[in-house]
């Protein structure tokens, strides 16, 4: 499973980040423009030109060519008890998330995701401190919707394995190890320390 690329949904998602990039370029315009017409040679309008194409290229195609590769190269793998995926293309890490550490499954979708069919899938992960809100997304997923019902679907069928498990198990095994009963061990019979009439009395001798 992989998200879906739609240039138009990542803008409109990020708008903020896409804006202050935008502004930043922009402040520095003349700036550029000097740079771009110092190493080409050119001046006027066409260093102008050059500087606004810069410009588009850095603060909104450069975003979009590294989501397109992300979106390319990381593949959503849904196991039985688990779901694996590559961190990002430049991140060759992969990440583990097991069923028992997910509570919540939740979908969100702007009114534009929902145009194309999309959707991002909020997975709600245990930590050390609780429940991390939103802790990781599975961005722009199409038919989010079905697919986070599937994976609802297979945690309570992991769930319901575990149960059955440790029901089905003796009580000595669901014990820690620590408090199991030592096995195959010899019989060990009791010793009295009673003294009996047949017990050879000794006394000490007294020295004169």
């Amino acid at each position: 499973m992989k998200s879906q690329f739609n240039p138009f949904v990542i803008a409109y998602a990020h708008p903020f980040r896409t804006f202050v990039l935008l502004t930043i370029l922009l402040f520095l315009f003349p700036d550029l423009m000097r740079g771009i017409s110092f190493v080409t040679g050119l001046k006027g309008f066409a260093a102008g030109i050059l500087t606004v194409i810069f410009v588009i290229f850095v603060g909104f195609l450069m975003p979009m060519i590294k989501s397109m590769i992300n979106y390319q190269v990381v593949v959503y793998e849904i196991f039985a008890n688990r779901i694996e995926f590559r961190q990002s293309a430049f991140i060759r890490e992969y990440v583990t998330l097991h069923f028992r550490n997910i509570k919540e499954v939740r979908v969100k979708s702007n009114w534009l995701q929902k145009k194309h069919g999309l959707g991002h899938i909020e997975l709600g992960v245990v930590t050390r401190i609780g429940v991390r809100d939103g802790g990781t997304v599975l961005p722009n997923i199409p038919d989010a919707a079905t697919v986070a019902e599937k994976i609802r679907a297979l945690m309570k069928s992991y769930a319901e394995e575990k149960v059955k498990a440790h029901t089905d198990a003796s009580p000595v095994d669901t014990l820690p190890a620590e408090e199991r009963p030592p096995e195959d061990l010899p019989e060990r019979k009791a010793v009295s320390l009673k003294k009996t009439k047949d017990t050879p009395q000794t006394e000490a001798k007294k020295e004169p």
